[in-house]
């Protein structure tokens, strides 16, 4: 049986009722969002509300994140946190 792509597995995991971890460059988008919101947390408490949020998610919720920011490039990385970091010192 092929190797399946780390997106494709995921999304079968999920359907199955297994939970994963969130994409990376979901939850490195999110992460400074909860650090505004919440200043006086330090790292990992903003981790662990970060965390939370996600296994609140519904199956279908998580499918769709899955889909959009599994196996994105460094590069699209590197540029919504360019774009984030600009839209804080605006």
């Amino acid at each position: 049986m092929p190797k399946l792509h780390e997106k494709e597995r995921k999304i079968n995991l999920l359907k199955h009722g297994e939970n994963v971890r969130p994409p990376y460059f979901w939850w490195y988008k999110m992460l400074p969002k909860i650090e505004k919101q919440y200043p006086e947390y330090d790292k990992t408490e903003s981790e662990q509300v970060l965390g939370g949020i996600w296994n609140n998610y519904d199956v279908e919720t998580k499918i769709k994140i899955v889909k959009e920011y599994q196996n994105n490039n460094i590069q699209d990385f590197q540029e919504h946190k360019h774009k984030d970091e600009l839209g804080r010192m605006g």
